[in-house]
């Protein structure tokens, strides 16, 4: 039994030290724990200083801010771990950061000019100031 248990981790140990994506998905997944974890030990402090409608407003704002930032990426950073060598990985990038930025400026004029109309649409007029942030939220979380 002792046997088994001592192979199984010579070979876990094998795969750990010799991966790169193992190596590089541990740090991506520990990265996003961290993330997550970050905003609930804030919560009690955040929950004395804004009452749960602000809550509810910022979790819509959020919302748009992530589902547009979704699309306008056109998802290639996701591709970029798929080719064979650096140099194509890294026009992948490019080709990613380019339609952010692209998008980004194409986000800023359309909310500079009918963020009003835009906050009436979607019945969010209390935020309708704060869609004018919504392009850099957008950058930044593509």
């Amino acid at each position: 039994m002792n046997h088994l248990k001592d192979l199984y981790t010579s070979i876990i140990d094998q795969l750990v030290r010799k991966s790169d994506f193992v190596k590089n998905t541990t740090k991506l997944a520990g990265g996003t724990g961290i993330a997550q974890v970050i905003p609930f030990l804030a919560l009690p402090l955040l929950s004395r200083l804004y009452s749960p409608a602000e809550f509810g407003w910022f979790g819509v704002y959020y919302a748009i801010a992530l589902v547009t930032s979704v699309f306008i990426t056109g998802r290639y950073e996701l591709s970029i771990l798929l080719p064979g060598t650096k140099r194509e990985a890294n026009h992948l990038a490019r080709l990613a950061e380019f339609l952010t930025l692209g998008a980004g400026i194409l986000c800023i004029i359309i909310v500079l000019l009918f963020h009003q109309q835009i906050a009436t649409l979607f019945s969010v007029q209390p935020i309708a100031s704060m869609l004018l942030l919504l392009p850099i939220s957008i950058v930044s979380l593509a």
